[in-house]
């Protein structure tokens, strides 16, 4: 195991940590999807997202109206949706042994200034923010990705 990367139990379900940049948005919806798909396949995996810079300025309320329009379009009642969005710290890089920021364009830059010593670890995927992506495709992204990461942890 990497230096830094968190050890665990044998008996413990592997943590995904997702992560983008007002945990608002992206990273709570890769949060409920996993979280439903893996119990759903009967995995014991779970997820959690935190983000870089949550603001409730810019990002009014717990989670954002995509997400959720996206959640209901697959019959998915979010767990969390009343969770307030939440600063990513140090701690919960040691916590998950698997990290994904949903945006290498985005995240990478931001992981390797705040968290240097963690960066290597992130796994990147290229889902962009409402600049650059429609709600639909990028939620999409995020399931086809989702998916394919729970076969990886199945397998």
């Amino acid at each position: 195991m990497r230096s830094g990367a968190a050890t665990q139990n044998s008996a413990e379900a592997p943590t995904v940590l997702f992560l983008c940049t007002g945990n608002y948005y992206r990273s709570r919806f890769a949060e409920e999807l996993f979280n439903h798909l893996a119990a759903r396949r009967g995995h014991p995996a779970r997820s959690t997202s935190r983000g870089f810079n949550p603001n409730p300025k810019l990002n009014p309320g717990t989670i954002s109206e995509h997400a959720l329009r996206g959640l209901h379009a697959l019959g998915i009642a979010p767990a969390s949706a009343s969770r307030p969005p939440a600063a990513v710290r140090q701690e919960d890089f040691l916590r998950h042994p698997h990290c994904i920021a949903l945006s290498k364009k985005e995240h990478q830059p931001i992981m390797e200034k705040l968290f240097p010593e963690f960066a290597g670890r992130i796994q990147y995927w290229q889902v962009e923010d409402l600049l650059w992506s429609s709600p639909e495709a990028a939620l999409a992204g995020i399931e086809r990705s989702v998916r394919d990461l729970l076969d990886t942890l199945t397998a």
